[in-house]
């Protein structure tokens, strides 16, 4: 993957804050290549306004998310099937910024997604009750 694809791959906003993209204000980073130390893309820091309002919006949302277990089982199975649907690009990606070889990258991914819908099987059993099966 050439460094113009890679770019078009690369998130539009770098900070989430209350559900919502937002460009950081804080400094600039650049994506590098391990290999050849090119930067093939940059991204802004949040700064610490930004940071305090991530806060604030996370405790804000804290209760509610706590009181529902259904839609953290529903979050963490969507973010897996974004990420099995994402694969090949998240995996390029990785390769190109950590210089892993493409197959391990891959496998890395699918792992990562595994790893979600494992948790999203946990996120609406843990108040202690099971259901009796015979």
């Amino acid at each position: 993957m050439d460094a113009s694809a890679a770019r078009a791959l690369l998130p539009a906003a770098t900070c989430w804050i209350g559900g919502a993209p937002v460009e950081g204000t804080g400094g600039t980073r650049h994506y590098v290549h391990p290999g050849d130390g090119s930067a093939f893309g940059e991204f802004r820091l949040a700064g610490p306004d930004q940071a305090e309002q991530a806060m604030a919006a996370a405790r804000k949302a804290q209760p509610d998310w706590a009181a529902n277990p259904t839609a953290r089982r529903d979050a963490l199975f969507a973010a897996a099937a974004a990420i099995r649907a994402h694969a090949a690009d998240l995996a390029a990606l990785t390769t190109l910024e950590m210089g892993m070889p493409l197959r391990a990258a891959e496998a890395g991914v699918l792992q990562a997604a595994e790893w979600f819908a494992h948790y999203a099987g946990w996120a609406d059993k843990l108040g202690g009750a099971a259901v009796p099966v015979p």
